[in-house]
């Protein structure tokens, strides 16, 4: 859950500081005094909730529970972009890689613009243009960052197409997280990619390893 500050945080974790503490952020302290009332949690979760809530009341300790939080141009940083390519659809390896920046400085919860490296769009040009319409090759996109379990693809792409403008997507858990478009008319690579849920990814995986080292400290 990224919050209006954007600082991003395990959805249950902020809603139990949330109904314990106050509705500000952990990180800087953007938001709100007040507690948000059990109300707004949904209605199948509120037994859950309020028995956490009342525990926690009942200890004499400070709440427990973990909160991380993510700088996001740091989660971006460590993006990595690979065109692969293949003659068959199973056997690919990397045609050209790339890191990627945010092509503005504001940042959407949604889908945003990113730049590749110069020599991305021009590899990645130059071998679309000496393939010819039907030529038997397989083209794909992986996107990979140091805190994804495993690599995100795109489907396969036949170079049977005659369009001049090619598209991959990116999918997880059945959502798009990043879309790939060149077109060979204005030899540009376009990126896009929904930030949110690239952080959201990447936190889940934090969080997993936290909750692991405590309950199993080395």
């Amino acid at each position: 859950m990224t919050l209006p500050c954007g600082h991003t945080f395990n959805p249950t974790v902020i809603a139990v500081h949330f109904l314990y503490q106050h509705m500000r952020c952990p990180v800087c302290r953007a938001g709100y005094d007040g507690v948000m009332r059990l109300e707004c949690v949904p209605t199948d979760m509120r037994d859950a909730f309020r028995d956490k809530l009342q525990s926690m009341r009942q200890s004499d300790g400070p709440p427990v529970g973990l909160l991380y939080a993510v700088n996001v141009a740091n989660v971006e940083q460590d993006l990595l972009l690979t065109v692969e390519v293949s003659i068959t659809p199973n056997d690919f390896s990397a045609l050209a890689q790339t890191r990627i920046s945010r092509a503005e400085p504001t940042i959407s919860t949604s889908f945003n613009t990113y730049n590749t490296q110069r020599s991305f769009s021009r590899i990645l040009g130059t071998f679309l243009a000496r393939r010819t319409a039907g030529s038997d090759v397989f083209l794909r996109v992986r996107l990979t960052h140091p805190l994804f379990v495993h690599p995100l693809y795109s489907a396969a792409f036949a170079m049977t197409d005659t369009t001049s403008v090619h598209k991959f997507l990116i999918s997880q858990h059945n959502q798009c997280i990043a879309r790939l478009h060149y077109t060979s008319q204005k030899h540009g690579c376009g990126v896009e990619i929904h930030t949110s849920r690239i952080v959201e990814t990447c936190l889940a995986r934090i969080q997993q390893a936290l909750m692991y080292y405590v309950n199993f400290p080395v």
